[in-house]
């Protein structure tokens, strides 16, 4: 009697029993699901390339439009390096630097029978300006009525390649402080989010030294006493990961064979620096003994 009372009993509670273990199962199979289904977005960072204000270190309007010999020469090695990739998006800072280092790349796609039927214009967008220079970091942002505005245009020559998603022109707002920078910066962050996140997206994003350094360490996660130094027409790749973060894949051109940033940077690039700095003040010299004749 006690035998047939407990296999009732065990009967009953069968199906509790195994609808507890199938849980840990389920809960595990969705979220391994749920990483697989996860396509991040692959952003492609590129520094303009490089302009008599870098080589002489003298930041003028001019001098910071006019590309050196040396940048002249990296958009043509840039060209023909983003060639070789595909882009879903593509999207710039409005300055004539960013606009004359993509432009050799933009035109060719749209001349190409094989790519006009492809071709985007690159989004012009007025955040991904400079940012960031300002050494005192203590102060906050800059009062919202005290922030000076101004509208961004670009040149006729520009608009079959480049364009404002806003219209013709864009507002930009001046950074007075280096947190102006950071929530420019942000700012810019937030919007790729919206629009690109788990899309699988491949975005290409033009703009410049400071602004670049301080972005690329702000989504890779990066301690703020580790250096980042983007060069000049050089890429630097993040891939967007399921927990939210992304992940450094290239930096300057060179794979970071599975390394976080800091290992990578003590591991190869120190070697490098001083290869650069010497060719870096070769490029100087240079320079100034152009504009002496």
């Amino acid at each position: 009697m006690i035998y047939r009372y407990l296999l009732a009993v065990s009967l009953l509670l069968l199906p509790t029993l195994l609808s507890a273990e199938e849980k840990p199962t389920t809960a595990t199979t969705t979220i391994k699901e749920k990483s697989k289904a996860f396509h991040g977005m692959e952003l492609y960072f590129v520094r303009h390339a490089r302009t008599l204000a870098n080589e002489l270190n003298r930041h003028t309007e001019d001098l910071g439009r006019t590309l050196s010999k040396k940048g002249k020469v990296q958009v043509k090695e840039l060209t023909a390096q983003l060639n070789t990739l595909q882009f879903d998006h593509i999207i710039s800072s409005p300055t004539v630097r960013t606009r004359k280092t993509l432009y050799p790349y933009l035109k060719a796609r749209l001349e190409n029978p094989d790519t006009y039927m492809d071709f985007k214009k690159a989004e012009l967008w007025t955040d991904l300006m400079e940012c960031c220079w300002q050494k005192d970091k203590t102060l906050g942002l800059t009062p919202k009525d005290q922030v000076k505005t101004y509208q961004v245009f670009i040149d006729k020559k520009y608009h079959p390649y480049f364009h404002f998603p806003s219209g013709d022109y864009a507002i930009h707002r001046n950074t007075k402080t280096y947190a102006d920078g950071i929530a420019q910066m942000d700012r810019v962050i937030k919007l790729l989010k919206i629009r690109f996140s788990n899309s699988d997206k491949k975005i290409l994003i033009v703009s410049h030294y400071l602004f670049l350094n301080q972005m690329i360490k702000r989504m890779a996660n990066i301690e703020t006493e580790h250096k980042i130094s983007s060069r000049n027409a050089q890429i630097t790749k993040l891939v967007e990961q399921a927990d939210g973060r992304f992940k450094m894949v290239i930096f300057n051109n060179a794979p970071m064979h599975g390394l976080d940033y800091p290992e990578y940077y003590e591991k190869y690039q120190r070697q490098r620096e001083g290869a650069y700095q010497y060719q870096k003040n070769l490029e100087k010299k240079k320079a100034e003994a152009e504009l002496k004749k």
